[in-house]
């Protein structure tokens, strides 16, 4: 994973969605990291603090975390949610891009 990149897909196992989010990524060639949320409990720990960091209400997986470096700033994305068609929502929002020509 190039160091000024990172994605971190939070989930949970058997959940279709978060699969469908790891095969795009992997079509892509996109690495991230896997990070899965079985217990409840732990889940709702994750989206309180994810709801508080983006300013919004978080209440599903998957959540495709990206964090990037522009000039020397660091910046975080949050894409929540994936189904089949939601691979176009992340070409939209540029996650491709970052890895190209690396």
């Amino acid at each position: 994973m190039s160091p000024d990149v990172r994605v971190d897909l939070l989930g949970k196992v058997k959940c279709p969605s978060c699969r469908s989010a790891k095969g795009w990524l992997g079509e892509k060639h996109i690495p991230y990291a896997e990070y899965m949320f079985n217990s409840p409990a732990r889940r709702q720990r994750m989206y309180r603090a994810l709801s508080i960091e983006f300013e919004r209400e978080i209440r599903s997986v998957p959540q495709i975390l990206v964090t990037h470096r522009v000039g020397d700033e660091w910046h975080r994305e949050l894409i929540s949610g994936f189904e089949t068609e939601d691979s176009n929502c992340l070409t939209k929002c540029g996650i491709e891009s970052l890895f190209r020509n690396r």
